[in-house]
């Protein structure tokens, strides 16, 4: 059940590193869980060049299992606050909800994300010229990721999508 924490949903990402989620009750019971004051960091850009993002989260998100082992993350009002090295900043309330399933044969893990998601796009070229990046997507997009969390096809949907890393860029 873990593997969905390799997903490119990058808070999703952060809550499955931080520690939390995985002290979460089973199957969804219990509180949310607080991530005030976590904190994050992307790079945009080639693996030995481009520039770091990093953020402080606000707010609280909730996992929920469902019995077909689909797992519903939702963060209603989470508050995140990217930063460059430069000095640039954009805020964001994330009010989306994202459905993971680790589908096997093919082993692959299906997401669709609904509403306003921050997403991460996974390395793209294990290789020395890695290319990422951080997308603010509004709609609803499905995308899915092997089970190392490479990108097996990428999100795509109706909707709007802001290239995060272009925003920033120095």
């Amino acid at each position: 059940m873990k593997k969905w924490a390799i997903l490119a949903v990058l808070a999703a990402a952060i809550f499955a590193s931080a520690g939390p989620a995985a002290a979460a009750p089973p199957e969804g019971k219990g509180p949310p869980i607080s991530v005030d004051g976590a904190e994050i960091s992307r790079h945009c850009g080639l693996k030995d060049a481009g520039f770091e993002i990093t953020g402080v989260l606000s707010g609280s998100f909730k996992d929920i299992v469902l019995p077909n082992a689909t797992i519903l993350s939702a963060a209603p009002g989470l508050k995140v606050k990217l930063t460059t090295d430069a000095g640039k900043t954009v805020s964001y309330v994330i009010t989306g909800v994202t459905r993971a399933q680790v589908v096997s044969n093919p082993d692959r893990t299906e997401v669709i994300a609904t509403g306003k998601n921050l997403i991460t796009r996974p390395d793209i070229d294990p290789g020395p010229a890695v290319v990422s990046g951080l997308y603010l997507i509004t709609g609803n997009f499905n995308f899915a990721n092997n089970p190392d969390g490479s990108e097996l096809r990428p999100f795509s949907g109706p909707g709007t999508v802001i290239d995060v890393c272009a925003l920033l860029a120095p």
